[in-house]
């Protein structure tokens, strides 16, 4: 599909079910990846508040991955969830998600993130 546009992701926080971390919340676009910054308090709770973008070509992938690891363990996978890009795309809306965070076939939590699309 030959949509150009820019991909923004605003992740709120996260809940986990697990023990206490350093949670940091990795996304991947395609073979784009972003991170944000490290909760440095040892917390289930963790609030980012940070909004990443990523340019969307017409050879991209078109789905979101998601990871929250725990940078205290070497990066030690807490959870993943995954969101297509082609509802928000053709949505045209500013849309905030609750997405489980799996790890296996185990939900370890919950992502809380707003999601939006802007053609060029």
């Amino acid at each position: 599909m030959d949509i150009k546009g820019t991909v923004t992701v605003k992740i709120l926080s996260a809940k986990l079910t697990q023990g206490s971390s350093d949670p940091i919340a990795f996304v991947n676009f395609g073979k784009k990846s972003k991170r944000s910054k490290t909760q440095d308090e040892d917390t289930k709770n963790p609030v980012w508040n940070e909004t990443l973008e990523f340019e969307k070509t017409e050879n991209d992938e078109s789905v979101l991955m998601f990871w929250v690891l725990d940078e205290g363990f070497k990066d030690l996978p807490l959870g993943y969830a995954g969101l297509s890009v082609y509802p928000v795309i053709f949505s045209n809306l500013n849309e905030k998600y609750h997405l489980p965070l799996f790890n296996g076939n185990n939900i370890v939590g919950e992502l809380i993130f707003h999601v939006c699309f802007k053609r060029k």
